[in-house]
């Protein structure tokens, strides 16, 4: 298992740090090929371990390949849109309709008791967070944990004298092979679980490890958590962590008589796993005893006679018993009670070889009688001679006159004398020693689904696939019923016939029902067809035609007649699997599907297939086609990236639209149009949404923690779009009945020259997006067109406004003066007013485009039309013959002339001087000041130049030269 750990450890950290991603794929892939020459032989055996390999190996493979893992943290940095998302269940577990006793809601890895109060007990799930009982499990409630990224929860502990304190170890420490939660770090509350802080144990990238179990002192002033890489304490409520033992630790459990006393067990999977003890609170350890065939090891302390300890282990080449053994001093010297009856295996008299200990391993104690002992594997056994003969208490499907309970035991606990356990289906207990169990799991909100479908033809039914629950389906009041067993995933009705469903199986088993699902028929397996099948394999019937269903193996298939025969489509010679199919909703004769590095469409008509991408960066996990253009479609990739999540193909270009996405993988892809059209993103962290006016995804919705989203579909009979989560269960999110009404445009509707006019919303608490692609509640217009803009609310309702015609004012953009012989004019037209101006006097009478010569000086004209805009003409001076004179005058003197950089000037005040005119040697004006008392000459050239010194009654004018 040297491989396969150190990917799922590895996994948290490379979201947070820089790591070669190829050397993670490397590592899967070795695990892959060690686990498959293990497995395949066992393939079709029950409780070897093979199943558990399959899920771990579909969940992982799309999220580790890739080029390189970048370092971004989870931050949703943009804003979150929407109301709030609503659970749909299954709370209760489904009523089963198989014909063998079955069902349950999903996986709990742990179980602690408040150590003052019996009925308040917590619970851990594997990927459904943090549950929490006030009633002795009658009731259950959910613990929000505040950015708890990927919700799995290993470990809890409560210490003895505080139970207001509450220290959670992330992560899916029973995972191994499994899909599920790593470590996040520690989280823990004073306030019993009102609210919570996150400390973090410092893992190093290079080192890759998971939180195994989780311990403190009675007075939690000394907390102990056991990893992959060792054993590190706080004593100070978590701040800050010492390692103080380096060796992969699996369990560690405080000794409940003295507070300074520790036991744990090191690692290793393949044989010689060790128990070791601390006396010195955690400070020192002893290795007291090497079990040479064994791999995992769990311990337990009896409660009434704590010097007895024992401890379960797990045979390290087949995962069945090795040995239980029991000590009655304090684990210093051990004794081998048995190895046979095969407690952990699958048989109901123990008389098989191997198991599932790796994966689902317990044992507790009675709390008055130390000989009394149950272990959980596959199911519940009990000792009542301290471990040397064994009672089978239950059996997986109810057989041999044994009770139902579900299969995989992670935990069990007395509660007083109530037993509690732990399982891949909920919780169960009993009250006679496990002669009957009983369901304690409703209220759970748990499941883990693979992949859920919501009828079009048929209202209010939605069926999922989940993990190791097999499939079931709800109705409008919520009522969920288990109709097949095991692991299911893809499910479709037959688009004419709400009768007749199709669930696929792990692996690719196709199962129909003609009778709404009473009863199912297997109709296809890949070994049938000669080819192999990934666990979730894909499946899709033809919308047009319900006898036509497309099927994903080594190669892709079809069904023309609903099961009876098949036809291979394409020669794909890979041994990759198809992860996907997506028949294309604008062409039913146009199919696209991936084998995870590979887009390839499929033209049915004329059995063409074309290679669209070819050995991509990351693994393909959605393809979503337009509904009405074959040539534009999405695609979604897999991996821990931060630059390439979602790709938009038009006409065959690609254009990213990452942005705004968060550095997890995207699962699903889903369009719906509410006047704007939106994509959704299903991602490991919640539900994101971009509609094609944002630049931008946003979060959708509150009320939705980070759980793994792994599959959306539409309700079109409520407006709903519907979740899929691998451990809460099904959420629903009702999308807009939009009705934004009176969306108008304030603001003028006339361009003027040289300016620009603002156009405002009625509404300035909409999220406003203007046709010229202003995203504020004000645009800017300075070109004339139609404006409009689409408002939406935070519900994502959205609305249009009016249309606003902006013309432009027949105003030209410039206007000047032109002279006759005895008049200044400039343009005529009979819509225009104009107003002339003599210097900065208003002429009277002047109402007119042309006016008589006057007196010299300065003239502009001020040009307006019927809506108010207007232009001011471009000054004109009109000359008499003696300002063509030099001034003869010295009313001015200029030092020095000729002029070095700078002019002085002494003017007479009686002059009053407003303005300074320079003029070159051909009479270009090149500058205007109103600085009368110096200028500098050192931007211009040596030369002659032309001043022309202007008050509001006269202009002098003289000739200087620059040297």
């Amino acid at each position: 298992m040297k491989y396969l750990q150190k990917i799922i450890y590895v996994f948290f950290i490379c979201v947070f740090y820089n790591i070669n991603a190829q050397e993670l794929e490397q590592e899967y892939n070795n695990a892959t090929q060690e686990y498959s020459k293990k497995y395949e032989v066992l393939r079709n055996v029950k409780g070897r371990g093979w199943k558990q390999f399959k899920r771990w190996q579909s969940f992982w493979k799309p999220r580790l390949l890739g080029k390189r893992v970048t370092s971004k943290n989870y931050t949703n940095e943009f804003k979150t849109f929407g109301t709030n998302w609503e659970s749909l269940g299954p709370f209760i577990v489904p009523l089963n309709k198989l014909t063998y006793p079955s069902s349950g809601l999903g996986r709990i890895n742990t179980i602690k008791v408040d150590p003052q109060n019996i009925n308040n007990i917590w619970l851990g799930s594997a990927s459904g967070g943090l549950w929490k009982s006030e009633s002795r499990g009658a009731i259950w409630n959910y613990v929000e944990i505040p950015d708890l990224i990927y919700p799995g929860i290993g470990d809890i502990a409560i210490p003895k004298n505080n139970p207001n304190i509450v220290f959670v170890a992330s992560g899916d420490a029973n995972g191994y092979f499994m899909l599920g939660a790593v470590s996040s770090g520690i989280y823990y509350s004073f306030n019993k679980g009102n609210n919570w802080e996150k400390s973090e144990i410092d893992f190093a990238p290079e080192k890759q490890g998971i939180i195994t179990s989780i311990t403190c002192n009675d007075d939690a002033s000394e907390i102990l958590v056991s990893s992959s890489f060792g054993i590190f304490k706080s004593i100070d409520s978590c701040k800050s962590w010492t390692k103080i033992h380096s060796k992969y630790t699996r369990h560690l459990i405080k000794d409940n008589s003295n507070n300074s006393t520790y036991f744990a067990t090191e690692y290793n999977n393949h044989g010689g796993s060790t128990f070791i003890k601390s006396t010195d609170s955690g400070n020192s350890w002893t290795q007291i005893k090497v079990f040479d065939d064994a791999s995992r090891l769990r311990i337990a302390q009896s409660p009434s006679s704590p010097s007895r300890i024992y401890i379960i282990a797990v045979n390290a080449n087949n995962n069945g018993l090795e040995g239980f053994y029991i000590s009655d001093n304090y684990g210093e010297s051990w004794e081998k009670k048995s190895n046979i009856p095969n407690i952990l295996g699958r048989n109901v008299n123990g008389d098989d070889v191997g198991g599932q200990g790796h994966y689902d391993l317990a044992i507790t104690v009675h709390p008055t009688n130390p000989d009394i002992i149950f272990v959980g594997g596959i199911h519940v056994w009990m000792s009542t001679d301290a471990g040397t003969k064994w009672d089978i208490k239950n059996y997986w499907i109810g057989k041999y006159e044994k009770p139902y309970m579900h299969a995989d035991q992670h935990d069990l606990v007395f509660v007083d004398t109530l037993l509690f356990s732990a399982n891949d289906g909920g919780v169960y207990s009993s009250d006679d020693l496990g002669e009957n169990w009983k369901d304690r799991s409703n209220g759970l909100n748990i499941s883990q689904i693979y992949k859920l479908f919501v009828a079009k033809n048929y209202e209010n039914l939605i069926i999922c696939g989940s993990q190791d629950n097999g499939a079931y389906h709800g109705d409008r009041w919520n009522n969920w019923f288990h109709i097949l067993g095991g692991d299911a995933t893809y499910s479709e009705l037959a688009p004419d016939s709400f009768s007749t469903w199709f669930i696929m199986s792990n692996n690719g088993v196709l199962n129909k029902s003609v009778d709404f699902g009473a009863v199912f028929k297997v109709i296809v397996t890949p070994d049938e067809l000669e080819e192999t099948a990934d666990w979730i394999t894909p499946f899709q019937i033809n919308p047009l035609n319900s006898n036509s269903i497309l099927l994903g193996y080594n190669n892709l298939w079809v069904t023309e007649d609903q099961g009876w025969s098949y036809r291979k489509l394409t020669q794909l010679n890979s041994e990759a699997n198809i992860n996907l199919i997506e028949i294309s909703k604008a062409d039913t004769n146009l199919v696209y599907f991936s084998n995870y590095t590979n887009l390839y469409k499929h033209n049915i008509k004329n059995e063409s297939t074309e290679l669209i991408i070819e050995n991509s960066d990351y693994a393909i996990s959605a393809v979503l086609s337009d509904s009405n253009k074959t040539d534009h479609f999405y695609i979604a990739y897999s991996g821990f990236n931060d630059t390439l999540k979602v790709v938009e193909f038009i006409n065959g270009e690609r254009n990213n639209i990452s942005e705004g996405l968060p550095n997890y993988p995207v699962n699903d892809l889903l369009a719906f149009n509410s006047g704007i059209n939106y994509l959704f993103a299903a991602t490991d962290i919640g539900v994101y949404f971009k509609s094609n006016l944002d630049t931008i995804w946003h979060r959708l919705g509150r009320n939705l923690p980070n759980a793994i989203i792994t599959d959306l579909d539409i309700d079109i009979f409520n407006n709903r779009l519907i979740a899929a989560t691998f451990g809460m269960g099904v959420k629903s999110y009702y999308l807009p009945e939009c009705n934004i009404e009176s969306l108008t445009i304030i603001g003028d509707t006339i361009l003027c020259p040289n300016s620009e006019i603002l156009l405002k919303t009625s509404d300035s608490n909409l999220d406003i997006f203007w046709s010229n692609g202003t995203q504020d509640s004000i645009a800017t217009i300075d070109t004339p067109g139609k404006y409009f803009y689409i408002a939406r609310n935070n519900d994502l309702c959205s609305g249009i406004s009016d249309t606003v015609n902006i013309v432009a004012s027949n105003l030209p953009d410039s206007l000047n003066i032109s002279a006759s012989k005895d008049s200044l004019y400039t343009i005529s037209n009979p819509d225009f007013t104009y107003q002339w101006i003599y210097i900065d006097t208003l002429i009277d009478n002047s109402n007119h485009y042309a006016i008589k010569k006057a007196i010299k000086g300065y003239y502009k004209v001020v040009v307006s039309d019927n809506n108010g805009c207007e232009i001011i003409s471009n000054p004109y001076y009109l000359a008499t013959p003696v300002d063509d004179i030099l001034t003869e005058e010295k009313s001015i003197q200029i030092k020095p002339n000729p002029i070095t950089d700078i002019a002085y000037f002494e003017i007479n005040p009686m002059l009053d001087i407003k303005n300074i005119e320079i003029y070159d040697n051909t009479g270009k004006l090149l500058k205007v000041t109103d600085m009368v008392k110096y200028i500098s000459f050192k931007e211009f050239a040596s030369g002659v130049y032309i001043l022309k010194f202007i008050s509001s009654k006269e202009v002098l004018t003289y000739r200087v030269i620059k040297q």
